[in-house]
């Protein structure tokens, strides 16, 4: 049988191999995202400022073709990101400017 210190002794070098093996990983995440050619943006996608978080999954972003003093838009993030990606006031996405395919008005 095995003593108590053993079993202990065992899952700390565990614990410490897996911790050895997130940061090598960590450390690739970076250099291959900066490697990576930057993709071209199609005709309705446009790059935007994080100005706030609004809750669920709104957010408000200046557009980069907007004039000074233009009011800041209010876009949705698909419900498939919601807590998969995070996205920080003064951070940069890119914004899909279609129409949405939504019919918000009455006829």
């Amino acid at each position: 049988a095995r003593s108590s210190t053993q079993t202990r002794s065992r899952a700390r070098a565990r614990v410490r191999a897996a911790a050895a093996a997130m940061s090598r990983r960590r450390r690739h995440v970076g250099a291959e995202a900066l490697s990576r050619e930057c993709p071209e943006l199609a005709e309705c996608e446009e790059v935007a400022r994080v100005v706030a978080t609004r809750g669920s999954n709104q957010v408000e972003v200046e557009l980069g073709s907007a004039a000074d003093g233009d009011a800041p838009a209010l876009v949705l993030l698909p419900a498939r990101f919601h807590k998969k990606l995070w996205i920080r006031r003064g951070g940069f996405v890119v914004v899909d400017c279609g129409d949405g395919g939504g019919g918000g008005g009455g006829s």
